[in-house]
């Protein structure tokens, strides 16, 4: 899932939206904790926790990730 929101999400513009699905699955609600914590994307909404097939919407940062390769957050 990783590779699916970030190498797709490089070309996007600043405030452009990505939206994953199968949220519920730990890979894919890491992936998007590292774009969160890295690279100034935000969770704009999310399905329900409870529902079978979670969801979520990200809103991509205002520009490129500057934080130096030593400096980003881990999975």
């Amino acid at each position: 899932m990783f590779v699916d929101l970030y190498y797709p999400g490089r070309p996007l513009r600043p405030g452009e939206i990505v939206f994953p699905d199968d949220y519920q699955l730990p890979g894919a609600a890491r992936a998007a904790s590292f774009v969160t914590a890295n690279l100034g994307w935000a969770v704009e909404e999310s399905g329900s926790a409870g529902d079978r097939h979670h969801w979520a919407v990200l809103r991509t940062g205002a520009g490129p990730g500057t934080r130096p390769l030593g400096y980003l957050a881990g999975f």
